[in-house]
């Protein structure tokens, strides 16, 4: 039940919905001070979400720096990776087909190959409400590492897991198990890093924090249609922050973090 009303939940909260209700009151409402106050609204709304200053700056403060590779200085038994990079209901299955934030798994590749994780951990199941036509995305992310070279020994599955918190409870369980006391190396996109290193923590997982899938580029630099035209990309990133923003609260009312 959780996990359907907090994906209804994500959908109805979004830039683009909350636009589109202020733009519906204003029509609704006759003429006098809500009419004048939901056009504004809906104006404010539309040039903030639409705005690319303002999306990247946000977006930038949210986001988990990358680490270099020259400052980690120990090495770790595991490197968790959560999932949510590759597309699993394709027909001809013998490769894997990957979606934005393929560098999760790409990233675990290069820490093993260079020595800094021993094993991968996949913690995902298949995320979604209508799964009748997927397979666990553990799978199919098991898959590529084997296909470029990973032995199968040195691959852990969790594919039961559909969301954050599950990712980091079914992990906590393996990780007990196997590696009682190790701290491990956390792998996911930047932009959920800050709700993936909340979940592990409340499970008592000891980590260091590997972020990748950036969403801003380098040192920000901006231009005079950043400020004044409005673009699609802007609300790409206030969607994806919005969609953190109430899974955080989500989950800290339900108690996961």
């Amino acid at each position: 039940m959780f996990f359907f009303l907090s994906k209804t939940i994500s959908i109805l909260a979004m830039p683009l919905t909350l636009i589109g209700i202020s733009w519906i009151l204003f029509w609704i409402f006759p003429k006098g001070k809500w009419k004048k106050t939901f056009l504004l609204a809906s104006i404010l709304l539309s040039y903030v979400f639409t705005n690319m200053y303002f999306a990247d700056r946000v977006f930038r403060a949210w986001e988990i720096e990358a680490t270099p590779l020259s400052a980690i200085q120990q090495s770790y038994k595991v490197g968790v990776v959560l999932t949510g990079v590759a597309l699993t209901d394709r027909e001809l299955n013998d490769r894997v087909y990957f979606a934005r934030g393929a560098d999760r798994i790409q990233l675990a590749q290069l820490l093993y190959k260079e020595g800094i994780i021993e094993k991968i951990l996949i913690t995902g199941g298949t995320g979604r409400l209508d799964d009748d036509f997927e397979y666990p995305e553990a799978e199919a992310l098991a898959k590529y590492l084997l296909q470029v070279g990973v032995p199968k020994e040195d691959i852990i599955l969790e594919p039961n897991a559909n969301n954050t918190y599950e990712n980091a409870a079914f992990t906590a369980a393996i990780l007990q198990e196997m590696y009682p006391n190790e701290k491990v190396m956390l792998i996911t996109s930047a932009f959920h890093m800050r709700r993936a290193a909340a979940c592990f923590k409340k499970q008592g997982v000891a980590f260091d924090v590997f972020s990748g899938d950036f969403y801003t580029r380098g040192k920000p630099k901006y231009g005079i249609g950043d400020f004044l035209i409005p673009k699609h990309e802007a609300l790409m990133l206030w969607t994806k922050l919005f969609k953190e923003w109430v899974g955080m609260l989500a989950y800290k009312v339900a108690g996961y973090i």
